[in-house]
């Protein structure tokens, strides 16, 4: 099966749609990867299954993935620039993502954005700086899975702190 027919192929110079007078620096091979293993992830599992994720060295990949990757994921990973492993998620991005929603919604006073976990080990939640301790607890009670709790960069964030709803 050729690279093409199994979404493998890192096209060498993506066409990037730029305004006039724009320059910007080519995909790095490790972004190149990522498209490539996050297209055929999409292809065959939709938006529910793993996600890629690029190492803080900015020169290798890592896979979250429920359960076993599958082999042709795992052989389209072999074929790529960069190295790239795979770690084990302790839930799939289908079963995070509805309790994200349910959370900003329940909690909305206090909440401020909320996803799954970089890692997939939980849920990410931004608070609003007004947030009493004791609706904070009151969420952490209802998430049903870990939360992580962050701030945007945006508004000097950076400190995070891991919790574990029971």
């Amino acid at each position: 099966m050729a690279d093409e027919e199994r979404g493998g192929k890192i096209p060498r110079e993506p066409e990037v749609p730029l305004p006039d007078g724009w320059i910007t620096p080519p995909p790095t091979p490790a972004q190149l990867a990522s498209r490539v293993l996050m297209d055929w992830i999409r292809a065959h599992f939709g938006d529910t299954a793993g996600a890629v994720d690029g190492r803080r060295d900015r020169e290798a990949l890592v896979v979250y993935w429920k359960g076993e990757a599958p082999a042709e994921l795992r052989r389209l990973a072999d074929e790529q620039p960069v190295p790239v492993t795979f770690e084990q998620a302790a839930f799939s991005l289908g079963e995070l993502m509805p309790i994200a929603k349910r959370l900003i919604g329940d909690h909305g006073a206090i909440v401020e954005s909320t996803g799954p976990a970089k890692d997939f080990s939980g849920v990410s939640v931004w608070l609003k700086d007004d947030a009493p301790t004791a609706a904070v607890e009151a969420l952490i009670a209802d998430a049903g899975v870990p939360v992580v709790f962050d701030r945007p960069a945006s508004r000097g964030g950076g400190g995070t702190g891991s919790f574990s709803a029971r």
